[in-house]
Order: structure tokens, then sequence, then C-alpha cells
């Protein structure tokens, strides 16, 4: 028995070091989506910045924050999904 035990604390340990990395590979690529929506996010704020500069045009900055809205909310939910694995 004492042999059984051994083989099934290794089975465990491997087990937890699969899921050690799993983990950390998620990690990383949440990381990954992170940095790359905040990128988006600065770009956008960089575009409105434009638009008020340029135009000023009320309809013409509604039609882009819709688009960011929508654009931030598949990110939000991308990020949701990933977070519930």
């Amino acid at each position: 028995m004492n042999g059984h035990s051994a083989d099934s604390k290794v089975c465990v340990s491997q087990e937890a070091l699969s899921e050690k990395e799993r983990l950390e590979h998620e990690v990383r690529e949440l990381r990954t989506l992170r940095a790359e929506d905040k990128l988006e996010m600065d770009e956008l704020r960089q575009q409105q910045r434009e638009v008020i500069s340029e135009s000023g045009s009320s309809e013409v900055l509604n039609r882009m924050y819709d688009s960011a809205n929508a654009k931030y909310e598949a990110i939000k939910h991308d990020y949701d999904q990933l977070r519930m694995r």
C-alpha cells in the first residue's frame, strides 16, 4: 500500500502542476487581451479628440460614441467569458 500511496501523491502533484500551467496560460492570455483593449481605447479616445477639434459636430461625435460603446461591450463580454473559465 505504501507504493500505491506514493503513486497517488505523484498523480495529484502532476495534476496540480498541470492546472497551475493552465491557469498561468490563461492569465497571460487575459493580460494580452487587456493590453490590446487598452490600446484600442486609447485609439478611440484619440479619434474622439480629433473629431471634436476638427468639426465639433454632435452627430459625428454621437456616432463615434455609439461605435466605441459597442466595441467596449464586445470586449467586456469576451473578457467576462475568459474570466468564467
